[in-house]
């Protein structure tokens, strides 16, 4: 990948995060997407065919940044996910209590909660919680029924903001 097409992909992720913060996913338009990231639609459609594809790209390289950093600098959310604790838990209470009536999320989140939340309260703990809700973000995406993987999806990305403020 050039220089050029990384810049531009850089470019389309800060966007995305800027949108979601005063946007809810499922009603985030692609085109809002290319107007907050600044690029041309050509330059978007060259890199993802869907937001669901900036979705995955963005959670792959915000945990992988994370993962390898210790913090990045590379995206405006990343340094969020390692602000006061107080706050990581609230966001991780709110997530829970709007995941309430999704079996298939609380399934896969509950064991996360129980063994991270206690855990969470050094710099290694809270990049285990990342590492494990990255986890569970891949599980949704790669759920084989199309309405079921949308519904978990749209429920796990409406508490995203929340988890990066």
């Amino acid at each position: 990948m050039d220089k050029r097409s990384s810049k531009t992909i850089v470019k389309i992720y800060d966007g995305f995060t800027l949108c979601l913060q005063s946007i809810p996913y499922p009603k985030l338009k692609i085109r809002t997407i290319i107007q907050q990231s600044q690029i041309s639609p050509n330059g978007f459609y060259s890199h993802f065919k869907s937001k669901e594809e900036v979705l995955q790209g963005y959670m792959a390289r915000l945990f992988l940044t994370v993962k390898i950093k210790g913090k990045g600098h590379e995206f405006n959310g990343v340094s969020l996910l390692f602000a006061r604790i107080e706050t990581q838990r609230d966001s991780l209470q709110r997530f829970l209590q709007i995941s309430e009536n999704s079996w298939l999320l609380r399934s896969s989140l509950l064991p996360w909660c129980r063994t991270v939340l206690p855990q969470a309260s050094t710099k290694e703990g809270r990049i285990l919680a990342i590492d494990l809700f990255a986890d569970a973000i891949l599980r949704f995406v790669q759920e084989e029924n199309e309405n079921d993987r949308k519904a978990l999806l749209d429920k796990l990305l409406s508490s995203l903001p929340a988890l990066l403020s």
